[in-house]
């Protein structure tokens, strides 16, 4: 609704492809104009009536390539610089200007970038599209270390995999480090120009699903969630039919890594509506986080606030501090960067430094997520990743009693020394002051 009444205003870009794979006669730009109007790059520019256009460098191909038309020829003297440049529409309503490279900080082959109702994203012209599907489920959830496995005959997804159990198809990433288990079973190694990872962790078997942290070893702090759902389970299956596209060859050069599964667990059985999403598709992650109004918890193995424009995880974490809630992040003390735990710090978050995390879990108020996606910006937006959102309070204050009173390591002793002669330092200097 945001986004239509902003168009009805004045003209608009909608989308901006500047740097297609392949041939450069794929570049476009969709706009819409309210009145006759003036679409330029800096060095060329075409006019247009009112209505919603097509740009393109080449009519024909672009019709060839993507299978519907385009209406607007590029000028001779228009070309989309691929290390990024201002684009504008004009009309007697206004101008409407984006600039890839700066308002996104992000380039790349394949990218397209798009207006959304809170501003500008991007994605590559080959990821899918898969929505978030909630249902209503019971299921149960394994805090780990455990001895939970799954028995053969399932179709898994893992970043990487030499668990015992025989799946009767592997999808992982085709890694250059690669265990040997990998190559004993039908396994599909994917690779991508527009994924970094195929990171994913997850399992389907009829119409049973398990969702993981972690890969397929569970000698390590993490989460699994398991339940049974139809719907759920033929989308994941939709989802490895369309990624098989990215299948590789690799050399069979490995090595045989050591298998360590967890002892015991905590397993907790619950019946609530469920949120299951892929990643990079359909994203609630960070709006999970900035709509905390009462407790945030966030629990990964680190945590790394580079992004590619102004609202990310650093903005979403402030906006619920700001809203009022009470924010903790749990570490890994082995990953965690000095860097990033300062930063939070700083913003007046608790932050605990814990051994052995390797699972990534947020509690928002009185739901739970869990997802293969590290916090940073290839878990987030670059790697193929799956979560799912337990709307559900007794999991949700299950993770938070788990995570409560962390032991204290080295690196927090240190960092905690650190504050501390930091605050000597600025005590100091106020005392000479006055």
């Amino acid at each position: 609704m945001k986004l239509a009444l902003l168009m009805l205003l004045a003209a608009a870009l909608i989308e901006v492809y500047p740097n297609p794979y392949g041939l450069d006669d794929a570049e476009y730009v969709k706009f819409r104009c309210n009145s006759s109007c003036l679409l330029t790059d800096g060095e060329g520019w075409v006019e247009a009536g009112p209505g919603t256009h097509i740009a393109a460098k080449n009519l024909s191909y672009f019709e060839e390539r993507f299978g519907y038309r385009a209406d607007v020829q590029f000028s001779p003297q228009m070309a989309l610089s691929n290390s990024g440049e201002e684009v504008c529409v004009e009309d007697a309503e206004g101008k409407d200007c984006f600039y890839y490279g700066k308002d996104i900080k992000f380039l790349d082959d394949g990218v397209i970038y798009y207006r959304t109702a809170s501003g500008w994203d991007f994605r590559y012209e080959d990821w899918s599209n898969f929505s978030c599907l909630t249902e209503v489920v019971e299921g149960q959830l394994i805090l780990t270390p455990s001895d939970f496995t799954l028995d053969d005959g399932w179709v898994v997804a893992s970043y990487t995999f030499h668990a015992p159990f025989s799946p009767s198809k592997l999808f992982v990433d085709a890694r250059t480090d690669r265990p040997c288990r990998e190559f004993e079973t039908d396994t599909v190694f994917l690779s991508a120009p527009s994924y970094r990872n195929f990171h994913y962790k997850f399992a389907v078997k009829g119409d049973k699903v398990v969702i993981t942290t972690e890969n397929w070893q569970f000698s390590k702090r993490g989460f699994v969630v398991l339940f049974e759902n139809h719907n759920v389970s033929e989308m994941l299956q939709n989802l490895l039919r369309n990624d098989e596209k990215y299948r590789t060859s690799v050399s069979k050069t490995c090595s045989n890594w050591t298998y360590r599964n967890g002892a015991d667990g905590r397993t907790l059985t619950f019946k609530a509506p469920i949120t299951v999403f892929i990643l990079p598709d359909c994203n609630p992650v960070l709006k999970f986080i900035s709509s905390a109004r009462e407790r945030l918890l966030i629990i990964a193995p680190y945590i790394d606030f580079r992004w590619y424009k102004d609202d990310g995880l650093l903005e979403a974490i402030k906006g619920a501090k700001e809203s009022g809630a009470e924010v903790k992040v749990v570490l890994n003390a082995k990953y965690a960067k000095e860097e990033a735990v300062s930063t939070l710090r700083k913003e007046g978050v608790k932050v605990e430094l814990i051994d052995n995390l390797h699972g990534k879990a947020i509690v928002s108020d009185k739901r739970l997520l869990i997802t293969s996606a590290n916090m940073n910006m290839h878990g987030l937006k670059l790697n193929r990743e799956i979560g799912v959102i337990i709307n559900n309070p007794e999991m949700a204050d299950a993770v938070i009693k788990e995570f409560e009173g962390g032991e204290v390591t080295p690196l927090d002793l240190l960092l905690t020394f650190a504050a501390f002669l930091a605050s000597v330092a600025i005590f100091r200097k106020m005392k000479d002051k006055f």
